[in-house]
């Protein structure tokens, strides 16, 4: 601001050094000894073509120290066409506009142009470069947009497959092939007059916080001493499975020992852990024995073979988290080592093959595709049949749909059938929205599995064409539960067309009631309110009339209020009044009140 200030201080001086001589001013009157405020200056002669305007106020005059500039007033400052005056006694100055020459015009008009035009320029280019950078964003979301949203799914996927398997490994319980629970604590305390009773709080205290060591030498000590107890039996199994917690060789092969004496001298005992639960722990504690190179002993191999259909759950969960895992770190491996665990047909693999068929049905590709054809067609397990068609179905090989479509006719399974439809109803191939199509007119189809169809019919694929079929179609069923999936598909894709169709529907008398209340949950959001009206009007169904006053209820338009006022003032129906009532006061409407409460005026 001093800068600029001293700028036109000079620019200033250097204007009146151009101009001619001013004449003598006359004298100034004296100044009074105390003024209340300063007079106005009277204006100074100037020899100009122009007269000059009137001054501006004086706003400070005081002795000059030195030549200084001072802005006028607070808040102001010098502009390019102000010119500094000092009065005649050099004793205070004033700030006040006169003429500049031609020149010094010329030279304001030139700048304040090119201050113009450089502005203009910055917005121009600043305008240019959002619009290119925006440009830039839209193209590159385009872009990423199919690959964000497919990556999107897989993580999804890959995140609900490794939430199931925590659930199952590091939950409270892994599950046996017979549907039982092995829990991870023990159970409370349950007879309180029972001399072990102290001793097995003290063990299932010191258990459930971790230590296994401790507990296992508590829990050992009930048997012994009170051989009679409740606990007795209980007290054994969970001595086991604490040294089997602990984990070290003698730890495990203690605890075999202690189950085989348990299952001896317990043999009728009612166990709050069933005795396939003693099996299973059996089972485990012998393969981390046979791990360690003790497959040999004796007491290995009879647990193995007195428990050879149990099935080994914990580790065959810990191996299916170890492969979603490494599908985060090496996918190739991952995909090479799930092609293995197909080639496994035993039950103890089945949550390990459909971990598999995930990982493989996430990279498509030929070698993908054959292996998951392979495992639809031959794999024991109906769940992992079915997830390799749910893979199949969303891979644009026309090999994949061959095989869906031959599973579809050949298969006798009804939940292999239903995979199927949807598989082809989710395939983009025109071919498979033609084999869905054929399905649902065949008659000799079951009912269930056309329903499946229809319901698997993808609104976001569906043209014209589909809802011209749809229509046709509806004519042609005679079965009140297709024609209800039917209309559900059609209100699915939406639309002017279907809404006019779904209105028909509702007014026409030769339908069932169930149809025309279906026709009109769907259409009513939308339908005109005059219309909804004229429908009530025409309907003696009070089915349909009290479906008319919810939908009259839920729209926002001020014509539903008139119409419910009507309903409520002169309808014949006290239940489809009292329907209309309610709607009325949950509106939540100024008029909607009035009318409630001039009900209440009537005489």
């Amino acid at each position: 601001m001093r800068i600029l200030n001293a700028t036109l201080f000079f620019a200033a001086t250097t204007l009146a050094a151009q101009e001619p001589p001013r004449p003598a001013q006359a004298p100034r009157a004296p100044r009074p000894a105390e003024p209340a405020a300063m007079p106005a200056l009277p204006a100074l002669p100037v020899d100009a073509p122009t007269p000059l305007p009137a001054p501006a106020p004086v706003v400070a005059v005081e002795p000059l120290d030195g030549l200084r500039i001072v802005a006028p007033r607070i808040g102001q400052t010098l502009g390019p066409l102000d010119a500094i005056y000092l009065d005649g006694q050099g004793q205070g100055r004033v700030i006040a506009p006169r003429p500049l020459t031609e020149e010094a015009r010329e030279l304001a008009r030139l700048q304040a142009e090119l201050a113009r035009e450089q502005s203009r320029m910055e917005s121009e280019t600043a305008r240019e470069m959002a619009c290119l950078e925006s440009q830039m964003a839209r193209e590159q979301a385009r872009i990423n947009t199919d690959e964000i949203r497919e990556m999107a799914r897989v993580q999804s996927q890959m995140a609900l497959e490794q939430a199931r398997i925590a659930t199952t490994v590091g939950g409270s319980f892994y599950y046996t092939p017979s549907g039982s629970m092995l829990p991870s604590t023990m159970p409370r305390a349950w007879a309180q007059g029972d001399p072990a009773d102290s001793l097995y709080r003290a063990a299932m205290d010191v258990m459930n916080k971790g230590d296994y060591r401790k507990a296992a030498t508590l829990l050992k000590e009930i048997p012994v001493k009170f051989q009679y107890s409740q606990y007795a039996a209980e007290a054994m199994y969970w001595q086991a499975h604490a040294l089997y917690r602990v984990g070290g060789t003698p730890d495990l092969q203690e605890a075999l020992q202690t189950l085989e004496t348990l299952k001896s001298k317990y043999p009728n005992s009612r166990l709050r852990n069933s005795q396939a639960d003693v099996g299973a722990l059996q089972v485990r504690i012998a393969g981390v024995l046979n791990t360690r190179g003790r497959g040999g002993d004796d007491i290995v191999k009879r647990a193995l073979a007195e428990n050879s259909n149990i099935c080994d759950r914990e580790e065959a969960q810990i191996r299916s988290a170890a492969l979603n895992a490494l599908m985060q770190t090496d996918p190739a491996a991952a995909t090479d080592y799930a092609q293995k665990m197909l080639a496994k047909k035993d039950d103890c693999s089945r949550e390990l093959r459909r971990n598999a068929v995930f990982l493989i049905g996430n990279r498509p590709g030929p070698s993908s595709v054959a292996t998951l054809i392979s495992v639809a067609k031959t794999d024991p397990s109906v769940d992992v049949r079915t997830s390799a068609i749910n893979y199949l179905g969303r891979m644009q090989s026309d090999d994949a749909l061959a095989a869906i479509e031959e599973l579809l006719k050949s298969s006798d399974d009804q939940q292999i059938q239903r995979e199927a439809v949807r598989a082809l109803a989710n395939n983009a191939n025109p071919r498979a929205r033609a084999g869905i199509k054929a399905l649902v007119e065949r008659n000799d189809v079951s009912e269930a599995l056309r329903t499946t169809a229809l319901d698997a019919l993808n609104p976001e694929r569906a043209t014209q064409e589909d809802v011209a079929w749809l229509q046709g179609l509806y004519t042609k069923m005679e079965s009140p539960r297709l024609r209800s999936r039917i209309i559900s598909a059609m209100a699915r894709i939406g639309g002017t067309q279907n809404e006019k169709w779904f209105t028909t529907l509702a007014n026409n008398e030769n339908e069932s009631i169930e149809v025309r209340l279906e026709a009109l949950r769907r259409a009513g959001t939308t339908m005109d309110i005059a219309a909804l009206g004229r429908l009530y009007d025409q309907t003696g169904q009070r089915q349909l009339r009290m479906e008319l006053v919810r939908q009259l209820g839920s729209r926002k338009e001020t014509e539903s209020i008139d119409k419910l006022g009507e309903i409520v003032k002169s309808g014949t129906d006290p239940e489809v009044r009292s329907r209309a009532m309610t709607a009325l006061i949950n509106k939540k409407d100024e008029r909607a009140t009035k009318l409630v409460m001039s009900l209440l005026d009537r005489p």
